[in-house]
């Protein structure tokens, strides 16, 4: 019995010691360096599937480098200087002999073309100034969008155009801040008429109505509203100083020249194409002017319409009668008229 149990005990022994033995024995087989390895046919479908949107992503960003808002204006900006900026522009404008014509022709241009804005900027020899604000902005107020069409309308070829936009944006020839036609009832409108640019033609629209043209007058405060720019950081102070060194704080009686609200759509039929239109409200003590907006009359398929830029820099188009039901009529600064000049 007890000599059973040892040869049991001894066999189990034996396993035992070949089981490690076959363990410390076995040795990792190493793939010989000459040898390729071959990779999976699942890995390389993958590699085949996942290589196209690497790719497209890649050829996105090359694309994006060429084509980016900057590169596209640089490269703009570089064609224009090769080609003549603004060339084909002015020769289909030449096509038109009517001045309202000419009007809707580049203020659509300026809405739908971006890049005639860049091709103004980059036009040779651009006049200094000293002014808060550069000649052709990046985004258009009312009224540097009716002085840049005007200027554009008035200029045969485009070396014309940056005479035309000084003449009609600054008195005197003088082409800095203090010179600049602020007040639109108090600088803008007599200062143009004076020197022939445009002329008043609000009484001629209201006489083809059968009624006079009405008129309201101001005391503008120049130097009022220069510190109150000054305090809003709106201009530096340099610019400011220079201006209270003239006849700035004097105040100045200014009048505007208007068709009735209410008598509008009687005349509106008779308003010319192209018409350089000033909304016109209420004597306000509180407020620095009259005239609060411009903009552009625009006869199409015998409709009319009324193209201006909004404060917040957009564009449009809009039917003049819906326009002018949509400004306010009531309260402490009413819409009172429009005002109505045109281009010489």
């Amino acid at each position: 019995m007890g000599t059973t149990k040892k040869k049991t005990v001894r066999r189990k022994l034996k396993k035992a010691k070949a089981v490690v033995s076959r363990h410390k024995s076995t040795k990792v087989r190493r793939r010989p360096l000459g040898i390729k390895f071959k990779i999976p046919k699942r890995w390389l479908e993958w590699a085949g599937f996942t290589a196209v949107p690497v790719v497209a992503v890649a050829i996105v960003g090359v694309v994006w480098q060429v084509y980016s808002p900057r590169t596209a204006n640089n490269a703009v900006i570089q064609a224009v200087t090769r080609a003549g900026p603004l060339a084909q522009e002015f020769a289909e404008a030449s096509r038109l002999a009517d001045t309202g014509a000419r009007i809707a022709y580049w203020s659509d241009k300026i809405i739908k073309d971006r890049a005639l804005t860049v091709k103004l900027r980059s036009l040779e020899n651009p006049p200094l100034i000293e002014d808060s604000a550069p000649l052709v902005p990046y985004k258009y107020d009312c009224t540097t969008f009716v002085e840049t069409v005007s200027a554009l309308v008035r200029s045969a070829k485009p070396a014309d155009f940056y005479k035309n936009l000084l003449a009609i944006r600054y008195a005197d020839g003088k082409y800095n801040y203090t010179d600049r036609n602020h007040f639109p009832e108090a600088d803008w409108l007599p200062n143009n008429i004076r020197s022939g640019l445009v002329r008043d033609v609000s009484g001629e629209v209201a006489r083809a109505g059968g009624f006079d043209a009405s008129t309201v007058t101001k005391t503008i405060n120049r130097g009022q509203w220069l510190a109150r720019q000054t305090r809003n950081g709106k201009i530096s102070r340099a610019l400011a100083s220079a201006a209270t060194s003239t006849d700035w704080s004097a105040p100045v009686r200014a009048g505007v020249t208007y068709i009735p609200r209410e008598k509008i759509g009687a005349v509106i039929d008779a308003i010319p194409g192209g018409t350089i239109m000033n909304i016109v409200r209420s004597d306000n003590p509180k407020k620095p002017v009259l005239i609060t907006h411009q903009g552009f009359v625009v006869k199409n398929a015998g409709k009319t319409y009324f193209r201006h830029a909004m404060p917040d820099g957009r564009m449009r188009t809009v039917a003049l009668e819906g326009y002018l039901k949509s400004v306010r009529s009531t309260g402490a600064w009413p819409v009172i008229g429009v005002n109505l000049v045109r281009l010489n």
